[in-house]
């Protein structure tokens, strides 16, 4: 999936769970010289997640390779039931595309469509 609106995109939809899995970047337009800080939000959704095993990880792809994967840190809001997984990094320059590896649906890793995007 290309673009995002605004920094925020929704990567994936499960029908079975009424799940969705969204993420947002910030600053945008991104810029290489600046860090940016990754969130996710949307994942949790009708008991088809186990909060206590779910991991959100990602990896940056661009010309020149791609990373490793990395673990999100996860933060939870106990005042809203939420649990959200935040990360800071340095996108290089070009075109690039960030991919997720959702864990904890029903013990099976999801892996949403890429988010394709160009950092100035």
């Amino acid at each position: 999936m290309s673009g995002g609106d605004g920094g925020h995109i929704n990567l994936y939809s499960t029908d079975d769970c009424d799940a969705d899995f969204e993420v947002s970047l910030s600053p945008w337009p991104p810029v290489s010289s600046d860090t940016s800080t990754i969130k996710t939000g949307g994942v949790l959704d009708d008991g088809c997640v186990s909060q206590e095993s779910q991991s959100v990880r990602y990896q940056i792809v661009h010309a020149s390779g791609s990373t490793n994967w990395v673990a999100m840190q996860r933060i939870v809001d106990p005042e809203d039931d939420v649990i959200e997984f935040v990360t800071e990094t340095n996108l290089p320059s070009g075109n690039v595309s960030i991919q997720f590896e959702v864990t904890g649906y029903s013990r099976q890793a999801l892996r949403p469509e890429e988010w394709k995007l160009s950092v100035k």
